[in-house]
C-alpha cells in the first residue's frame, strides 16, 4: 500500500508499518522491524541506523548512526555499552 505526499512516495507493509520513504530526487529509505520495533533503517540497500529496545518499549533505548559513526540514547549513556555487543 502507497502513498503520494508532496512527490514523497510512503509505502507500507500490510501490519501498517512504514516501510519505505522515496522522492523522485532523493534517495530510498527502508525500514526493518522485529514484530513492532523498529531495529534498522537502508538507504539505497546500505544500513545507515540500527536501533536497540528494551521489551514493552515504544521508543528505541539506543540507535547506532552508521553514517555518523557515533551512538545515540534515549535514556542514559548506560545504554551505549549495547553498541559494542553483537547480537548471538
Amino acid at each position: 500500500m502507497g502513498r503520494t505526499n508532496g512527490g514523497v512516495v510512503l509505502v507500507y507493509d500490510p501490519l501498517g508499518r512504514l516501510f519505505q520513504v522515496s522522492s523522485s530526487g532523493g534517495p530510498t529509505t527502508r525500514f526493518l522491524y522485529d514484530g513492532d520495533a523498529l531495529v534498522a533503517e537502508y538507504v539505497s540497500g546500505a544500513m545507515t541506523r540500527r536501533y536497540v529496545h528494551t521489551v514493552g518499549a515504544d521508543v528505541p533505548m539506543f540507535w547506532w548512526n552508521i553514517l555518523a559513526g557515533q551512538p545515540s540514547s534515549s535514556t542514559h549513556a548506560g545504554a551505549w555499552s549495547l553498541a559494542f555487543s553483537r547480537p548471538r
